[in-house]
């Protein structure tokens, strides 16, 4: 049986959740096995700090995505292929780009996603 439990829900509208199946919790055994990151944003409760030393342990153990030679958070990832394409774009065509909002908001829009400055 798999049971959720929401915690919250993130900027874009997702279900940040403790997914439990049967007795175990599925984030704890995904970052276990090097297949996930502790995002700590969402999770303040005592136990993410567990959750640290067992995302420590995969990266020393070097299993699942640690055992990549540079691995990149998903939330970097995404922050550095955004930045890439706007300067693509920003390169291919110099005019503003359409749907531009004012900088005074510091997000830029452009086809199929939004940018925010770090």
């Amino acid at each position: 049986m798999v049971e959720v439990e929401p915690v919250t829900t993130d900027r874009y509208g997702r279900t940040v959740a403790f997914v439990k199946v049967g007795d175990s919790l599925l984030n704890e055994e995904l970052i276990r096995q090097g297949l996930a990151w502790v995002f700590t944003r969402y999770c303040d409760r005592p136990l993410c700090q567990g959750w640290k030393a067992l995302e420590e342990e995969a990266r020393k153990a070097k299993r699942g995505l640690w055992s990549m030679p540079k691995p990149v958070a998903p939330w970097e990832f995404r922050r550095g292929t955004r930045r890439d394409a706007v300067a693509k774009l920003a390169h291919i065509h110099p005019a503003p780009l359409v749907g531009a909002s004012s900088s005074a908001e510091g997000v830029v829009y452009a086809p199929n996603f939004v940018m925010r400055p770090a």
